[in-house]
This record gives C-alpha cells, sequence and structure tokens, in this order.
C-alpha cells in the first residue's frame, strides 16, 4: 500500500491564472497535516532531518544568488517560445525581460537549496529536467556532486542560451542542455543506449495530460532507489488533479506533497501499510 504525505512550507505565494483555487488547495493541505515530531518512518524522518529542516549553507548557494540578482536586473527582451501552460502570472507573451522570467519563472532559492540537499541526501547521480529555464534549478542540482550529471531540456533556445551563458559563468560543466519542445527531445534522450534517471525534476507544460504521460514515459527509465519531483502541483485545477493521479501511481512507494512540489520515490526495501498525512514547518 502506498503512504501519501502531505509536508507544509510556510513561504508559498498565490500567483497564477488559478489564484483562488490556489488558496483554497493550500487551506486543504493545511487541514490534512500534523507536526512532524508523529513521523515515525525511518526513511521520512531523515527525508525531514537532512532535506526539508536541514539550515546548512554553501559556497554554491551565494553563487547563485549573485546569478539571481544580475537575472533580476536584466531588462533586455527575449523572444520566447513557450511550449506549456504559460507563466505563473501572465500567460505566454513572445517577448519577455529575462528579469521578468527570472522573477516568475526561476525557482526560489530555498526550493534550490531543497533540491541540492535532496541529490546529496539520496545520492542520485544521473538527473533529467523537463524545464531548464535561466538555468538556475539544473545549477543547484548538478553543484551537489562531483558525479552528478544533468540532462536538461528547455523548448525555448533565447531561454536555453541564457543558462547556458549562466552554467558558463558559474564554472559548472556536468549539465547537457536538449533545446526543443519536450515531446521531441524526450523520446531521443530516453532512446541512448543503458540510459536510467536517479532524480528526474518536471518542471514545465503544467497541464493535466502531458504531466501523466511524461512520468509514464520516464518510469521505466528510473533506477531502482530514485524520485520523481513535480513543481506546482496545486498551481491549477489541471496540475492538482495529475498530482491527485499520481500519487495513486503503484510505481512509486511513497508520496511527499509539500504544496509547491510534489515528491514520487522508489526505494527498495520498504514496506508500507498505511497513510499518513504530516506538516513540517519550514
Amino acid at each position: 500500500m502506498k503512504e501519501n504525505l502531505c509536508l507544509h512550507s510556510c513561504k508559498v505565494y498565490f500567483c497564477g491564472m488559478d489564484r483562488l483555487v490556489s488558496v483554497l488547495y493550500f487551506l486543504q493541505h493545511r487541514m490534512r497535516c500534523i507536526p512532524y515530531s508523529q513521523v515515525h518512518s525511518p526513511f521520512l524522518f531523515s527525508l525531514i532531518q537532512e532535506v526539508l529542516q536541514d539550515k546548512r549553507q554553501y559556497y554554491l548557494f551565494d553563487r547563485l544568488q549573485q546569478e539571481r540578482q544580475i537575472l533580476l536586473t536584466d531588462k533586455h527582451l527575449l523572444e520566447i517560445e513557450d511550449h506549456g501552460a504559460g507563466s505563473r502570472t501572465s500567460g505566454f507573451q513572445r517577448n519577455r525581460s529575462v528579469s521578468s522570467i527570472a522573477r516568475q519563472a526561476v525557482i526560489s532559492p530555498a526550493q534550490g537549496a531543497m533540491l541540492f540537499r535532496l541529490v546529496r541526501w539520496g545520492g542520485y547521480h544521473r538527473i533529467l529536467e523537463l524545464g531548464t529555464s535561466l538555468g538556475l534549478s539544473a545549477a543547484y542540482m548538478a553543484g551537489a556532486g562531483s558525479k552528478v550529471t544533468v540532462d536538461t531540456i528547455e523548448g525555448s533556445p533565447a531561454i536555453a542560451k541564457e543558462a547556458l551563458s549562466l552554467w558558463q559563468k558559474t564554472g559548472i560543466s556536468n549539465i547537457s542542455l536538449h533545446t526543443g519542445t519536450f515531446d521531441e527531445q524526450l523520446p531521443e534522450l530516453l532512446n541512448k543506449p543503458s540510459i536510467v534517471f536517479d532524480l528526474v525534476y518536471i518542471d514545465g507544460n503544467h497541464r493535466l495530460e502531458p504531466t501523466l504521460r511524461y512520468v509514464d514515459m520516464i518510469t521505466p527509465y528510473l533506477s531502482e532507489k530514485s524520485v520523481v519531483v513535480l513543481d506546482d502541483i496545486h498551481w491549477s485545477k489541471e496540475m492538482h488533479q495529475a498530482w491527485q493521479i499520481l500519487q495513486s501511481n503503484q510505481s512509486f512507494c511513497y508520496s511527499v506533497d509539500l504544496f509547491y512540489k510534489g515528491l514520487l520515490f522508489r526505494e527498495p526495501g520498504l514496506q508500507v501499510h498505511q497513510s499518513a498525512s504530516f506538516c513540517i514547518p519550514h
């Protein structure tokens, strides 16, 4: 039996086309949560202590924060090709400034640090990202270990160019960028010999059918010990529905709801016989 977990972050913003719906989902989320002190699973307790509650800072965090500040002041316009559901606040716009993308579509420092710690905690080495954006999330994950490699897919060539520039400036060389739509690039990537992923981060095309399809496509290529991270799981009705369906996916033994992100774990040897909801103060 699966165990469905609800973990809460106090730092949540409600932007997007479905703001009122997101507030409703957040209130429902709060009602399902109980304190982390009541967590008894060793696996989850370790996740809480070493990923969600770890406050240690690393040099990489400061370096990427410097780059974030530069992006936030960069006013030059990019011609965007958006193949998903648009931005959180303004839908799809053909021309957008780098600063507006950095404000609306780039991972926050806290969530970037969480991904960094998740990679280190799980010992995840081979990573796939759907939705590169300006490259910060891939940088956080790639910087988590010397054995880590990241394949990331970005649909907009102009945004992909900005991501490459960021990695070059920060000296990160273990990221492979694939430019094109997920539907074009993902099958090609999965057809490579002996391909397997330990962590998959899906942050793009925030719609019901594509999200479920991407998870189904990727699942056969996951290692025995792996995690799928989905962004914005309560951003819209479609994403909320996708998350509800994925929580019942029998390919995974744990689902962890952080409100802003959902984690689907595969972990060898875990025997789960109960359902529970937990609240993690962040």
